[in-house]
């Protein structure tokens, strides 16, 4: 399994389960914040991260296994994303951050912050792949 987004590869579910339990560097958060191209105040309230905690996450050199979750869930959505607008990034980017009829007008990076809403997320995505739903 690859996350393309934020340099990740694992040889199969179990391992990249493994990662997460044990915490993601804190360099995927980096590399997430400059692919989606957020502020990292931006993306850290996104990830329900407060600036403390961040500050401390940069010491340590690895995010929690819960921000590590959250972390992971938004770079397979960019990834998925990218695949779906012709791999740019620049689009995917772009259309993170615009709202989306079929998500009730909000961004899809308002409805990736949970994981009800990353599904619904996905689901969008998928419809567009198809051309059965405008995004």
């Amino acid at each position: 399994m690859q996350v393309q987004c934020i340099n990740l590869q694992s040889n199969s579910l179990v391992d990249l389960i493994g990662m997460v339990k044990k915490g993601l560097p804190i360099e995927a958060f980096h590399l997430l914040r400059e692919r989606l191209g957020l502020s990292e105040k931006a993306l850290s309230d996104i990830l329900c991260l407060s600036k403390r905690t961040l500050t401390r996450r940069k010491q340590d050199g690895r995010l929690s296994p819960a921000e590590s979750e959250r972390v992971l869930r938004l770079a397979r959505l960019f990834d998925k994303a990218v695949e779906v607008f012709a791999d740019r990034d620049d689009l995917a980017a772009a259309w993170f951050k615009s709202p989306a009829r079929g998500l009730g007008d909000r961004t899809p990076l308002f409805f990736s912050e949970t994981e009800i809403g990353a599904q619904q997320v996905q689901a969008l995505l998928v419809r567009i792949a198809h051309g059965v739903f405008p995004g």
